[in-house]
C-alpha cells in the first residue's frame, strides 16, 4: 500500500510531502508543484483551472492530469513504462514529458493528432475517449512496436485511411473501437478482421452524432441511463435558455441552477474524475459564452 497524501488548494509543503508515495490534490490554487527530491511516485492532479507548472519526481510511475491541460507546464519525464491519464484537452498537442509512458490514456480532447507516439518506445496499452472532433496520426500506432491494447471509445471522426492492420501489431493482444461513426466502424471491422480479440460495437449513424456531438453527457448514460438523461436534459435546457435572455444577471442565475443541479447529480451518484470534468466544462463551457472573464463560475468544477 502506497503512503498517501490527499490534499485541495493549496499546494503541499515539504513537511507534508514527507515519505508520501502517492499525492493527490484536487482543485489545485497555486501555480506550481515542484516534487523533485520527493519520494513521490504517483501524481494526480485534478481538477486544473488556474495556470500550473508542475516538476516531476524522479522515475515518476503513474501521472494523472485533468482539467484545463493547455494551462499545464510539466517539467521532467515520467519514468520508462509508467502511466500517463490526460483528461482534458490536449489539441495543441500531445506533451513531451509522456513519452517515456508505457501505458497513455488520453480523454476528452477537441481534437487529437497521435503522430507523437511513434517515439514513444516503450507504449504497451493506449486507450483514447471522448474526441468531439478528428483523430489523426492512426497510422502512427505500427510505428512503436509493443502495443499490446488498444481502445478508442466516443470517438467520432477517426482518420481510418492509415489505420494500422492488425498484422501491422505483433504484440497486439486486444483492440477495441466503441461508439464510432458507422463509416469508421465499417474500415475498422476490416483492419481487425482475422484477429481473435479484434471488437467494433455500438458504430453510431451521421444523424447519432450531429443530434449528440455537441452534449458534454453524451457517454453518461452507459454509466447511468437515468442520470445521464438528467444531465443532458439540463444541460440542453440551460442553453436554451441562456439564448433567450440578455443580461448577464439572468445568465449568472441560469447557469447558477445549472451547476447547483449538476451537484445534486453528483451527490446521488459519486462522479469519476473524467465525469466531474465533463460535468465542470459544461458549466465552463456556457460561462466563457455569457459571463464576464472574472466571474467564478468560468472555473467551476463539481463540489
Amino acid at each position: 500500500m502506497l503512503s498517501r497524501l490527499q490534499t485541495e488548494g493549496s499546494a503541499p509543503t515539504r513537511e507534508q510531502l514527507a515519505g508520501v508515495e502517492l499525492l493527490e490534490w484536487r482543485t489545485p490554487s497555486a501555480s506550481d508543484l515542484d516534487l523533485r527530491g520527493s519520494e513521490v511516485r504517483h501524481v494526480r492532479v485534478t481538477d486544473i483551472v488556474s495556470p500550473l507548472t508542475i516538476v516531476l519526481p524522479a522515475a515518476a510511475e503513474a501521472v494523472t492530469l485533468s482539467g484545463r491541460l493547455s494551462r499545464v507546464s510539466v517539467q521532467g519525464e515520467v519514468g520508462a513504462g509508467a502511466s500517463v491519464s490526460l483528461w482534458g484537452d490536449v489539441s495543441e498537442g500531445l506533451p513531451e514529458w509522456i513519452r517515456p509512458a508505457g501505458e497513455l490514456e488520453i480523454s476528452g480532447p477537441a481534437q487529437l493528432d497521435l503522430s507523437p507516439i511513434r517515439e514513444m518506445a516503450h507504449l504497451r496499452s493506449l486507450t483514447v475517449r471522448g474526441v468531439t472532433g478528428r483523430v489523426t496520426g492512426c497510422a502512427s500506432l505500427a510505428g512503436t512496436g509493443r502495443l499490446e491494447r488498444i481502445a478508442f471509445y466516443g470517438c467520432y471522426d477517426i482518420d481510418t485511411a492509415g489505420f494500422p492492420h492488425h498484422s501491422e501489431l505483433p504484440n497486439l493482444e486486444w483492440i477495441m473501437a466503441s461508439d464510432v461513426g458507422a463509416s469508421d466502424a465499417k474500415v475498422l471491422r476490416e483492419r481487425f478482421d482475422g484477429f481473435w480479440n479484434g471488437h467494433v460495437v455500438h458504430p453510431r449513424s451521421r444523424a447519432w452524432v450531429e443530434r449528440h456531438l455537441g452534449d458534454p453527457f453524451r457517454t453518461w448514460v452507459d454509466w447511468s441511463p437515468r442520470l445521464g438523461r438528467k444531465a443532458s436534459a439540463l444541460w440542453r435546457e440551460a442553453a436554451a435558455q441562456l439564448k433567450a435572455v440578455d443580461s448577464v444577471a439572468d445568465h449568472e442565475r441560469i447557469l447558477g441552477s445549472f451547476a447547483t443541479a449538476l451537484d445534486g447529480i453528483a451527490e446521488r451518484q459519486p462522479l469519476d474524475t473524467l465525469q466531474r470534468e465533463q460535468a465542470g466544462e459544461a458549466v465552463r463551457g456556457l460561462a466563457a459564452q455569457y459571463l464576464p472573464a472574472e466571474h467564478p463560475l468560468r472555473g467551476w468544477m463539481p463540489a
